[in-house]
Formats: structure tokens, sequence, C-alpha cells
């Protein structure tokens, strides 16, 4: 089993959980620190303080698609089945389609400062921010 991890320094590390060794590493993966990175079955999504999500097919490492996410950078992302959100440095909060990547919806005015974290339930969107605030929405308004 592969392990994934982002850093600081703009690279992804791709280490092998049994025996702890470095299999790859993918230099200058943003052009910000990497702050986010979420693996499914086919893909290796990360997000950065540059802005940007990027999906990269998990097997060969090649870019599937960029997205323009949150201003000033993205702090955080999770997805479900069907959706991906993330929140950032401009407090809100962007909620694409998992598939194709298309911007669905953005929320806004929940938090006056930078959101750093997000969770999902089956009715629900949870986010806090740096302005100590929980913001709950309703997920399919």
């Amino acid at each position: 089993m592969k392990v994934y991890s982002c850093s600081d320094d703009y690279s992804i590390k791709i280490w092998d959980s049994e025996t702890g060794d470095l299999l790859e590493t993918i230099k200058e993966a943003h052009q910000g620190n990497i702050t986010s990175i979420l693996i499914d079955e086919n893909n290796l999504i990360t997000a950065s303080s540059d802005g940007t999500i990027i999906y990269r097919d998990k097997n060969t490492g090649i870019i599937i698609r960029t997205l323009s996410a949150n201003k000033n950078g993205v702090n955080v992302m999770i997805k479900d089945d069907e959706h991906l959100l993330s929140g950032g440095e401009d407090n809100n909060i962007m909620v694409w389609d998992l598939k194709s990547g298309k911007l669905i919806k953005v929320l806004k005015n929940g938090h006056n400062n930078a959101i750093t974290a997000l969770m999902i339930t089956d009715d629900y969107i949870i986010s806090g921010g740096k302005d100590k605030k929980i913001s709950i929405w309703k997920y399919y308004e």
C-alpha cells in the first residue's frame, strides 16, 4: 500500500507503507505550499496556497485538470462520492462536481476570516475558521 504526503516545499511524496521507503517525489507539484491531499480510486487531488486544486492520475502523476479555486489559497478540502469542497483564505466554501470539476456553488458570508476546517454529513456542511466560528450549512440548498 502507498502513503501520500504533501509539503510546504511544493512537493508530493509517495511512500511504501510497509517499508517506509520513499518511492517517488513529484517536485513543484504546485506553485505554493500544498495544504491538502485527497486520494480516490483513480485520482490524487491536491490543494495549495497558490489557490489551485490539481487532479492527477494516481498511477502516472499526469495532471488531468486544474481548478482555479479559493482566491489567496486553499486551506482545506474534503470530498464525498459526488462533491469536492474547498475552503480558503477568501472566507468562502466552493462546492465542485467531483467528476467534472465544474463549480456548482460558492457558500459565502459564513465566516469573516479564512476557513480552516470542513466536514460533510448527510445533510450539512460544517465549517470552522480563523474567526473562531463554526458555521452549519444545508448541504443541498
